[in-house]
């Protein structure tokens, strides 16, 4: 499962909604502490270094993937918006086009457009609108891996699965520029 990351919030809305309990690439920063190291395991996480090609935290999804569990991935690395954002086209980090040709396990895209309001107090006293929408499984390609520009032609499917469902996103519900992803400053200072 790869979504888009625009707040905080994301990894608990979409457990919340997806039909499967999900096992998140976190950055390994949150797991510094004792009690959050121990929290955040026992959620089932998996500490990734953003820095680079993480070996351990690959090889580790891989094991939870041929035990059929469900890998959650933020491919943007880190929380996005705008042009920097997937979903207008920015690039992936490769971590999930090379997790799924390893696995040979299809991708499941989500887009998530609105949770980035809830970092304004006043937006949890009253209904805020929150759109996600869980896409149809991706595939991995079949030919050979270390062939030339697989990789990148599998990468590209899945930027273009991005793009499109937030298109349908802002076609589907009426969606304003306003109500695209905003940075958490802007949201926390915008007027209610």
């Amino acid at each position: 499962m790869a979504s888009n990351h625009i707040s905080h919030f994301d990894p608990s809305i979409i457990s919340g909604f997806f039909p499967r309990r999900i096992d998140w690439l976190a950055m390994e920063e949150i797991f510094r502490s004792y009690w959050s190291k121990h929290f955040f395991t026992w959620l089932n996480c998996i500490p990734v270094n953003r820095n680079g090609s993480d070996r351990t935290a690959l090889r580790n999804a891989l094991h939870r993937l041929a035990d059929h569990r469900v890998i959650g991935i933020f491919p943007e690395g880190g929380l996005r918006t705008g042009e920097w954002s997937i979903l207008n086209g920015a690039p992936m980090k490769p971590g999930l086009a090379a997790l799924s040709m390893h696995s040979g396990v299809s991708v499941i895209p989500c887009v998530l457009i609105g949770s980035d309001r809830l970092y304004k107090p006043a937006n949890w006293l009253r209904r805020t609108s929150i759109y996600l929408l869980i896409g149809d499984a991706v595939e991995p390609p079949k030919e050979d891996a270390h062939q030339t520009g697989t990789k990148e032609r599998f990468a590209l499917e899945l930027a273009k699965a991005f793009t499109s469902m937030k298109e349908e996103a802002v076609e589907r519900f009426g969606i304003s520029s306003e109500d695209l992803p905003q940075s958490p400053q802007h949201r926390k200072g915008e007027r209610t």
